[in-house]
């Protein structure tokens, strides 16, 4: 499987984009891949030549195989600076049915996107995701920002907005102990969808104090929290119900991938199917992210 990359925006009808890469790495970790591309980080993009930055290839037994480590290289390749890459196209064809099954002609996009590619859109089941990947990385900033106060059993709720629908996620974990100290490893992560929330402010069923100065961003579209707010986190617990309970473990990533997180996330019900996958943080903005999940880029 071959996929180009260029620094062009799908949602502005492929138009080229310029800028300097002050992040790249390649996703030569993921089995079975190999990269043909003449920049570095450094390179600069700009409108006197073709703007394709390299051509990524993955190889498997099956074509199944092909496209998923396609997949995931997609997901590991860090491309920083631009304004957009077709990544997120990209990696939407790998899951597309047509795609998969090889159903497609050279008017594929013309066909399947007849108003424009428009983004990718997150499932009910990649909406859970997301929360609970981003509750995840919240808690182990946390963690780091409290240096010898780490404490060994712990317990957060956070509270996230997507769109039109919002949620409380539950998060409990205990440390891991290692040469370097206390880590945590692995979270039981429990997801409650609230109800009544689509299209405003959700009311809910626990209380927050007035001076919790992230109250707002937490309400509008991105997860976080305040100390007040945590300290207050198991009030109204028995007013919820269970919610979607998963295991999220983390894995090693290679030294050089700061920016990559890994992990496989494991439901409670049998009846469902692990999923394991990598995401990126990019960028750093107070108290929130700017994450890369399956090629689109939150904040969160």
């Amino acid at each position: 499987t071959e996929s180009r990359v260029y620094a062009e925006d799908p949602l502005n009808n492929f138009l080229p984009v310029i800028g300097r890469l002050n992040r790249y790495e390649e996703p030569t970790h993921v089995p079975g891949v190999r990269v043909d591309s003449g920049i570095v980080e450094g390179s600069e993009i700009s409108v006197f030549y073709d703007p394709l930055i390299s051509k990524l290839c993955t190889w498997g037994h099956t074509r199944d195989e092909s496209l998923s480590r396609m997949a995931e290289a997609l997901d590991s390749y860090v491309v920083g600076g631009l304004a957009r890459t077709n990544i997120n196209f990209l990696r939407d064809l790998m899951t597309h049915p047509k795609y998969v099954c090889g159903d497609f002609t050279t008017k594929f996009i013309e066909d399947e996107f007849p108003e424009g590619y428009k983004g990718h859109v997150l499932t009910s089941a990649e909406q859970m995701e997301l929360c609970c990947v981003t509750a995840v990385t919240h808690t182990l900033r946390d963690m780091r920002l409290m240096a010898g106060d780490v404490p060994r059993d712990l317990s957060k709720r956070w509270v996230a907005q997507q769109s039109d629908a919002a949620y409380i996620v539950d998060l409990s974990a205990q440390a891991k102990d290692t040469a370097a100290g206390p880590v945590f490893d692995s979270f039981i992560i429990a997801v409650h969808k609230l109800e009544g929330a689509e299209g405003g402010r959700p009311t809910l069923p626990f209380a927050v104090p007035q001076h919790s100065d992230l109250f707002e961003a937490l309400m509008q579209g991105t997860l976080g929290a305040s100390q007040p707010f945590l300290n207050n986190s198991k009030k109204g617990l028995e007013q919820l119900p269970q919610g979607q309970v998963v295991r999220l473990d983390l894995k090693q990533m290679p030294n050089k991938s700061a920016a990559l997180i890994g992990y496989t996330l494991t439901p409670a019900s049998s009846e469902l199917a692990p999923v394991a996958r990598v995401s990126q943080l990019l960028d750093v903005e107070s108290f929130h992210y700017q994450m890369q999940f399956m090629g689109s880029s939150y904040t969160v």
